[in-house]
């Protein structure tokens, strides 16, 4: 996982970045709940989808809160606004990841490279945030494409999707942004008694 050759130093600025990222966003989507509910009370409607002019990019981020720590990513966020279709797509995902990361991120736990399941958390956070803000957050030392580089592979607003379809012995399917060498090993064919 290219999580790992960023090494535990920027891997932990990293979670604290992604962490405040993913809070913010959710607070952005509650606030933006709380807004479309008191405006429909107010004025006597039902709140629904699209009453808060309807979901889609809204380009007041501010610049600062896209900003992370000098030397954690390989470069700067573009204020490309927050699609918040795929916010409201996300949300749950949001919550339950930084939920998985709240010890580290509070350094109740130990940030390690070797911890395979807190890189898989945290890459699955930062794939919720690519799509959300329609653009690539590589940390330093990632070989991947560089922060701000817009998502290629998805039209605006489509989660990047990676199909994989293996088979056959010693098969491997891999998705996503992923660098580095797969090595498999095969056991040797069973042979039947009568080719002995």
């Amino acid at each position: 996982m290219s999580l790992a050759a960023a090494g535990a130093v920027v891997l932990r600025e990293g979670i604290t970045f992604f962490y405040a990222q993913a809070t913010e966003l959710l607070q952005r989507r509650r606030d933006r709940h709380d807004r479309r509910n008191a405006e429909a009370t107010a004025d006597g409607t039902e709140p629904g989808p699209g009453h808060d002019g309807g979901p889609g990019p809204e380009p007041e981020v501010a610049a600062a809160a896209l900003r992370a720590p000098e030397g954690v990513l390989d470069g700067e966020l573009v204020d490309r606004g927050v699609d918040e279709t795929a916010l409201d797509e996300e949300a749950s995902r949001l919550i339950d990841l930084t939920g998985r990361l709240h010890g580290y991120e509070q350094g109740f736990r130990p940030v390690t490279t070797q911890d395979q399941e807190l890189l898989a958390t945290v890459d699955a956070l930062r794939l919720a945030l690519e799509h959300i803000y329609g653009q690539r957050i590589t940390l330093a030392g990632e070989a991947r494409p560089t922060t701000g580089s817009p998502l290629a592979d998805a039209a605006p607003g489509a989660a990047p999707t990676v199909s994989v379809n293996v088979s056959g012995q010693g098969a491997v399917g891999v998705g996503g942004d992923v660098s580095g060498t797969i090595t498999t090993h095969a056991p040797a064919p069973l042979r039947s008694p009568h080719e002995q």
